[in-house]
């Protein structure tokens, strides 16, 4: 019964995680409208002051920064700001150096501290008040070299994904002063053939070109012969040229400028799209024209619009489309009462923890591999989508039986349990699929997507790598679980958490040499809750790390109190288990380095726990960290010794100070000689590397004499004492 108790409360997090998931949407809709309704406002800027404006509200769209501001190149090669959003910079003058070359190159580049940059220490000290970070992105090169940039007060502001945004944006202000610099040369004269930048002709009627300029050349590639020879009409694309012929023959009967875009096939046979201002004289049988390639500024628009409706990273459609179909979908089972689909909501297992141990690279290279994956097990008219996160779902339209829709979770669960090798690391993942169908009568996209969370969390509470379909009951366990998380929320900031300690002891002589401390929930309703209940939700939650943190001081400040208290245990020890969210925090070692310093801890008072599991997703980086904490005087300990993956050729590069037995091994070693022969293993394995090895959950005087006999010095569990409260353990050590 307390396992179904603890798989429902563990069901909550989806409430949290629709919530989430709607902030995100949310969030994607406003940008994209605003780099959308930015591309108008740019198109019709009139001078490089209002074009330079409108590009900083569109960039902020993208990126939050403090001020902004062009460089343009002088004659002398420095360069000078021609517009900024900040008076103390407009009177500056730059000299390039290496990293102004770099960003001419093309190469866009982050400034973490500009106190280290030799451009911006050659600047006054006035122009720099207040700066801290910068972005440099090249905006045009050669004569006429441009770049953007933009600043902030905060120091490593700036990040590799800013520049990406920033990336698909330049093509789109790039072409806008392009095209700024086109109006004002056709203002100012009579003749547009001097703008050799452009495509410029005069054509008659018929569509043969009478003069032109290199720039055709230089854009379509075809020789002067070849343009002579056959009409321009003949190279529009045939899905345009229709288009493109009727506002010939308006704006020859109006006298009114045309403007217009189309697709003109190149020698190379690929089409680039070129916008045309053309003017028609019936007297002379002539039309002037003027064009420009638009080809970036177009492909860019249709980045923007396709990553408003798909996942940047994976090229998957975005919770709006998956929503607009599921919403199809429903209103057409709706009408026809035969149709029926269902809903697979997919959760990586422990992507967390991969994520945080092999970085970030290899988290996003295994989302990439994942979708691929799904595309090549689903049918082509199945609808996959990212949710964001590790979250991915498939609608599979038009279902025949509702056991195809687990025929195909399984099949899923096949491909993704495949090893793949990414960055140099064989990654192994698996997945955790709720499964709802139409069949229940849902008549919104949310409370179906709901239900298939909830069901996802079932089968991750259920023991992962495996997918179950939703039924009723469901909703009510997750709502149970919701409450819990809230729960332990209030009990944080509320200090509604405390320790117990289990004590460890010399086999041999009955003494404590150490305490392990056990975190214990005295809820306020419900009175004390296992942690097998809370923990769980705790690690999903990640409110684990918060806990974490509270019971290494608690503990910290405790073993200090004993052992000034009592002069016999001035050298005990205390344990303290350590869980994966909070061992792979960047800041980890900092913070228990500051922990014991905040108290005035010997560092050799406190024993870190890790168990298998978490070390061996990245054996590299946790032995780097391991030295770390070596280093500062702390003990390890590898904490459900025999559970885990580790392998025997890895373990002796740990530099721990001992092993802890999983107490299953103990509490079968009486009736198992398999059991035996493996504690035999880990007690010989310790002996020969020099280690502790301690034997957790004895519990009777057989299992004691055994672990005696078989030269096991350490050893904690019910038979010594349960775990107990701070204060019935400082009359423990009081009566010794």
């Amino acid at each position: 019964m307390s396992e179904i108790v603890t798989q429902s409360e563990q069901l909550l997090e989806t409430l949290l995680d629709l919530e989430r998931s709607r902030q995100r949407e949310q969030a994607l809709r406003v940008e994209s409208m605003a780099l959308l309704n930015g591309l108008q406002a740019i198109a019709e800027a009139q001078d490089i002051e209002e074009l330079f404006y409108v590009l900083i509200d569109v960039l902020r769209s993208l990126v939050k920064f403090q001020d902004a501001f062009i460089l343009t190149t002088c004659d002398d090669g420095t360069m000078v700001p021609a517009v900024s959003t900040s008076e103390a910079l407009k009177s500056t003058t730059w000299k390039p150096e290496s990293l102004f070359r770099r960003v001419l190159a093309g190469k866009p580049a982050a400034v973490f501290d500009i106190e280290l940059v030799p451009e911006w220490a050659g600047l006054p000290e006035v122009a720099c008040k207040g700066i801290k970070s910068a972005l440099h992105v090249r905006l045009s090169s050669g004569e006429n070299a441009a770049i953007l940039t933009c600043v902030h007060s905060e120091a490593h502001y700036f990040s590799p994904t800013h520049v990406k945004r920033l990336r698909r944006f330049i093509p789109l202000a790039s072409q806008a002063f392009l095209t700024l610099d086109l109006r004002r040369a056709i203002m100012q004269r009579d003749r547009f053939f001097k703008l050799s930048i452009e495509l410029m002709a005069i054509a008659d009627f018929d569509g043969y070109l009478k003069q032109f300029n290199s720039a055709w050349h230089k854009t379509l590639g075809y020789t002067d012969e070849r343009l002579k020879k056959e009409s321009f009409f003949q190279l529009i694309h045939a899905d345009d040229r229709q288009q493109f012929m009727a506002a010939l023959q308006r704006q020859t009967e109006s006298g009114e400028p045309i403007e217009m875009e189309c697709r003109f096939c190149s020698s190379e046979g690929r089409y680039r799209w070129l916008s045309w201002r053309i003017v028609a004289y019936p007297d002379e049988h002539l039309y002037y024209i003027a064009g420009r390639d638009v080809t970036d500024r177009v492909l860019a628009e249709e980045c923007l619009r396709k990553d408003a409706r798909h996942d940047p990273l994976t090229g998957l459609f975005n919770r709006a489309v998956f929503m607009e179909r599921l919403t199809q979908a429903i209103d057409h089972a709706r009408r026809q009462p035969l149709f029926k689909f269902a809903v697979l909501y997919l959760d990586l297992d422990r992507f967390k923890l991969i994520n945080d141990s092999l970085g970030h690279l290899v988290g996003d290279q295994l989302l990439v591999e994942v979708a691929k994956r799904l595309q090549n097990t689903v049918r082509a008219a199945d609808t996959i989508a990212r949710l964001g996160g590790d979250e991915f779902i498939v609608l599979l339209s038009d279902l025949g039986e509702p056991s195809d829709a687990g025929r195909l979770a399984q099949r899923i669960l096949e491909r993704l349990s495949i090893p793949m090798v990414l960055e140099g690391h064989e990654v192994s993942t698996s997945s955790s699929i709720g499964i709802t169908f139409s069949s229940l009568g849902y008549k919104s996209g949310e409370d179906l997507l709901r239900d298939a969370d909830i069901a996802m969390y079932a089968a991750k509470m259920a023991g992962k790598s495996r997918y179950m379909v939703f039924d009723q009951e469901m909703h009510a366990k997750a709502v149970a679980q919701l409450q819990l998380e809230m729960d332990i929320r209030y009990a944080i900031e509320h200090k509604g958490f405390i320790l117990h300690y289990q004590p460890i002891v010399d086999l041999k002589s009955g003494a404590i040499v150490s305490f392990e401390a056990l975190v214990r929930w005295r809820h306020p309703t419900r009175g004390f809750i296992s942690p097998l209940e809370f923990i769980p939700v705790a690690e999903e939650s990640g409110l684990i790390v918060q806990i974490g943190q509270w019971v290494l001081e608690e503990a910290c400040e405790k073993i200090r109190a004993w052992r000034d208290g009592f002069p016999q245990y001035r050298d005990m020890t205390i344990h303290v288990n350590i869980s994966g969210r909070q061992f792979w925090q960047k800041s980890f070692v900092d913070d228990v380095v500051r922990t014991l310093d905040k108290i005035g801890l010997a560092p050799e008072a406190i024993v870190l726990e890790v168990t298998e599991s978490i070390i061996m997703h990245n054996t590299a980086e946790a032995i780097e960290l391991f030295k770390d904490l070596k280093e500062t005087g702390i003990r390890l300990y590898i904490d459900d010794f025999g559970t885990g993956y580790s392998s025997l050729s890895y373990l002796h590069r740990f530099p721990i100070d001992g092993l802890k037995i999983d107490r299953s091994f103990i509490a079968r070693m009486e009736d198992d000689a398999k059991s035996r022969v493996l504690v035999n293993t880990i007690l010989l394995l310790g002996r020969n590397i020099g280690i502790n090895v301690v034997a957790e959950g004895v519990e009777t005087k057989l299992q004691s004499n055994y672990l005696l006999e078989n030269d096991c010095r350490l050893a904690q569990g019910y038979l010594f004492s349960k775990p107990l409260a701070a204060e019935a353990a400082a009359t423990l050590l009081a009566s010794d």
